[in-house]
């Protein structure tokens, strides 16, 4: 396959997409094939402001579910294992909620600055780079709680729900040691899926990270 994003410079990242890193520019970096990434969303693989699939079922997606051939992947990526600056990878990050005694959700959602009406964080997604790809990398921007388009409505829900699963949540999220890649262009030719478990299945997910 071709390099994707072969002539990537700051110059082809929006407002939008600078205000989440942090205050240092992003590095451009080239990943090498057979590069595992992870996220955590409550939607499957799919961009959700393009045709979102949804949350998955209670069995979890059947192969090939994730995908939708019309649409692109979301850009925002970690690594599982620790890469350059990151020190931690999926597999730290794991570790260190089971230090913290929360679930992988909880803690990736300070880790990675995601503001609770933002997403739910409900899944594990991985995937498996397939070709030479060029991509943004750098650290999170610290985010409130909740973000400035945040209703009352959506307030009040996320908290209620927060409370049930007995988490804190602090007024502003991130300012750690923490890690992101931004994609452009990237579509599912360029990756294969790896796995897609529940957040808070602590059990399943160290079974996966094999830790």
């Amino acid at each position: 396959m071709p390099l994707l994003n072969p002539h990537l410079t700051l110059a082809n990242l929006g407002p939008n997409e600078r205000a989440a890193f942090g205050e240092a520019d992003p590095q451009i970096v080239t990943l090498e094939p057979q590069f595992r990434l992870y996220k955590l969303s409550q939607y499957g693989l799919m961009n959700p402001n393009a045709r979102t699939p949804g949350p998955p079922p209670a069995g979890g997606f059947r192969p090939g579910e994730l995908f939708n051939v019309e649409q692109r992947l979301s850009p925002w990526w970690s690594p599982v294992f620790p890469y350059l600056d990151d020190e931690l990878g999926a597999i730290g990050r794991f570790l260190e909620a089971q230090t913290n005694g929360v679930v992988m959700r909880e803690m990736v959602r300070f880790a990675s600055a995601v503001s609770l009406d933002w997403n739910d964080l409900s899944n594990y997604l991985e995937v498996v780079t397939l070709g030479h790809i060029q991509c943004f990398w750098g650290t999170f921007a610290p985010q409130r709680m909740f973000s400035p388009t945040a209703s009352i409505q959506q307030q009040h829900n996320a908290l209620n729900l927060a409370e049930n699963r007995g988490v804190h949540v602090p007024d502003t999220l991130g300012g750690i040691d923490a890690w992101q890649f931004y994609i452009p262009n990237l579509t599912i030719e360029w990756v294969e899926q790896r796995g897609c478990i529940p957040a808070h299945n602590m059990a399943a997910l160290a079974a996966h990270l094999n830790v």
